[in-house]
């Protein structure tokens, strides 16, 4: 693995980016916000994020399968970050803000990468009309699209829903509302996206569970991600933490694990085969 030498103040600038990054999404238009500009734009998305809705798609015994995220991908083929996620608690509506887009409410597509999901029609899910969910194929006579595809938890695509909820909806079920790694309330679209278990199917999630025990390092018992496994104790620190600085030579240290925001980000995260 190559090593990547930083100073300080390049360490200090490739940090800022990323949370500029994660905190504006897009919101800039493509133009970087200058100092005061950003300062405001924080100051006024606080409120909103903290009470965010929670995104996920669910099954009907109410496991929450699948966390939706900044890349999550909608039925209209956009990610969940290219909706409108602020200013829509009340209403729980989340229209894509990409021009000439007719989605008016992000439903979660179980796809990731290139790959696809296909219709009982044999057409993919991106030749439906996302409001209507009707094939747009020439002399088809699909009415809906259908699938058989099979989630984690055993139950087909058509027994599952894409589930919003407020803070205080979350609180008074039990669910968490704990922000990702901490302080990462100002995140844009994190939507479900509540700590590293976060990452997990919610049907491994819950098998892993009772798995788990703590030590003195952490989670010590290994975890098994879509039929891989690895330590947690060291594997899952490092993941959290991201790269590991070599304080002797104050250089930073590509590892194998990414951090864990990194590998939210990859859509082929946990792909099984």
């Amino acid at each position: 693995m190559d090593r990547v030498a930083l100073d300080h103040s390049a360490q200090a600038a490739v940090a800022a980016y990323i949370e500029y990054e994660n905190i504006v999404g897009g919101a800039d238009g493509g133009k970087l916000l200058s100092p005061e500009e950003y300062e405001e734009f924080k100051r006024n998305i606080a409120a909103k994020r903290v009470n965010r809705l929670f995104v996920y798609w669910r099954n009907q015994q109410g496991t929450d399968c699948k966390t939706v995220g900044p890349y999550s991908t909608c039925f209209c083929g956009h990610r969940y970050r290219q909706h409108q996620t602020d200013d829509n608690v009340t209403t729980k509506k989340v229209p894509c803000k990409t021009p000439k887009c007719r989605c008016r409410q992000f439903s979660y597509v179980p796809v990731y990468g290139s790959n696809d999901l296909k219709c009982l029609c044999k057409h993919s899910f991106r030749e439906h009309n996302p409001q209507t969910k009707t094939c747009e194929r020439p002399n088809c006579r699909c009415q809906g699209f259908s699938s058989t595809h099979s989630c984690t938890c055993s139950q087909h695509y058509n027994t599952h829903s894409t589930v919003f909820e407020s803070r205080e909806e979350r609180l008074a079920m039990g669910r968490p509302v704990d922000n990702f790694g901490g302080g990462g309330e100002l995140y844009a679209a994190m939507g479900g996206v509540t700590d590293f278990a976060s990452l997990v199917d919610g049907a491994d999630r819950e098998a892993i569970g009772p798995m788990l025990q703590q030590g003195p390092d952490g989670p010590t018992k290994a975890i098994r991600f879509a039929g891989q496994n690895f330590e947690a104790s060291g594997a899952s620190r490092r993941a959290i933490e991201g790269p590991r600085v070599d304080r002797e030579e104050r250089k930073v240290v590509t590892e194998d694990q990414p951090s864990a925001f990194d590998l939210y980000h990859r859509p082929h995260r946990f792909a099984r085969r």
